[in-house]
């Protein structure tokens, strides 16, 4: 900032305490009664807050100063295979030993490609059925879970890479996320 070092937020998630208090382009001046001068100075101040918990924020919004608390919740695990479903057109099952034997795979750690929607970035790459995620960037996925908390931050049109295998040959691929379908503005009639 023309400042100097400020700590502006620039993402405020929809169904999220924050929303109720916090806008984009405001300046976190102090939490819990101390100065925020930078990042650590945040993560500082929110170590060890648990959910339930009330915390105090002075904030700088079109130059005026005010004060704002927040209660903390959870924050819900994301839906790993939803958003794998949404972004790339894929249906994903945690790999055990049972499903492993049963589908004769590979490995029984991973996620297996159990469904590809037609015309999908994985479609359109050669996913196929049976193959399996190892990882996406530089992370192992074992789990929905963790599938969900890599993917939470993917956004449509983002590129990302995927380590997969098929039968015992591995593979890293570039996959980019859907972009939602545009939407064409309805046709105008004149009226008479």
């Amino acid at each position: 900032d023309k400042d100097g070092v400020v700590l502006k937020v620039t993402e405020v998630r929809a169904k999220t305490p924050a929303a109720a208090v916090l806008k984009i382009g405001d300046v976190i001046l102090s939490l819990n009664g101390k100065p925020v001068r930078q990042i650590p100075d945040f993560v500082c101040g929110m170590t060890g807050a648990k959910a339930d918990d009330k915390i105090s924020l002075t904030l700088s919004r079109g130059g005026k100063r005010i004060d704002r608390s927040l209660k903390l919740t959870v924050r819900p695990k994301p839906d790993g295979n939803e958003l794998a479903r949404k972004l790339f057109g894929l249906t994903l099952r945690k790999i055990d030993r049972k499903l492993a034997s049963e589908l004769s795979l590979s490995t029984s750690r991973g996620l297996v490609v159990v469904g590809i929607e037609a015309g999908s970035p994985a479609h359109k790459l050669g996913i196929a059925l049976k193959d399996i995620i190892l990882q996406i960037e530089r992370f192992y996925v074992t789990d929905l879970d963790t599938l969900g908390v890599i993917l939470e931050d993917v956004k449509p049109g983002d590129t990302i890479r995927l380590g997969g295998a098929r039968g015992y040959v591995r593979y890293w691929t570039a996959i980019t996320g859907a972009s939602p379908p545009v939407r064409s503005a309805p046709e105008r009639t004149k009226r008479r």
